[in-house]
């Protein structure tokens, strides 16, 4: 595992997570050891000085300007990310969407509207997610909509599909299909 000094490319909790796993590997176990050598892995520009606790370095980060930009940083190229329907593969989207939304630290709100605004209108999955709004009230139930509607989408009976019916009584078939 490589180590990575903090300079504001990272989400300050992925992160903290990382050196406690290197500090874990690397049989350092004592907090207090722990602390000061993530405060030694921080850019002598940020001044994690009187911080005595993991959460009073979160916060001296994440109240960095720097945090700020990586957060806009962030939120762009959510904006950039794009959904092709076509593509089968849209979990490695969905799982993206939601690195970028956390990273961000974009609210539910947002990142429904957000969501919505990768999808074609015309399509059934801003149609389902559109109709279920006011029933997501976290990311994971986003995603869980999201998934749904595919499901969902394979259960229609599109333009084009073929329909064969079984009259009961004579036992002939009956078809649409040209």
């Amino acid at each position: 595992m490589e180590l990575i000094k903090y300079d504001e490319t990272i989400h300050p909790e992925v992160w903290l997570n990382k050196i406690k796993l290197y500090c874990y590997k690397n049989q350092i176990t004592k907090k207090e050891d722990i602390i000061e050598f993530c405060k030694s892995m921080i850019h002598p520009s940020i001044n994690v000085s009187k911080a005595n606790t993991f959460e009073e370095i979160l916060n001296t980060l994440k109240n960095d300007i720097f945090f700020i930009s990586f957060k806009h940083s962030v939120k762009k190229k959510l904006q950039k990310l794009k959904f092709d329907p076509k593509n089968k593969n849209y979990i490695q989207l969905i799982n993206i969407f939601r690195e970028y939304c956390y990273e961000a630290e974009i609210n539910v709100e947002e990142q429904k509207k957000l969501l919505l605004e990768k999808l074609s209108e015309d399509s059934f999955q801003y149609y389902f997610i559109n109709d279920n709004l006011e029933k997501i009230k976290s990311l994971n139930d986003l995603i869980i909509y999201f998934n749904q509607s595919f499901l969902e989408q394979q259960k229609l009976i599109r333009f084009g599909s073929c329909i064969t019916l079984k009259h009961v009584a004579t036992g002939k078939y009956l078809t649409s299909c040209n």
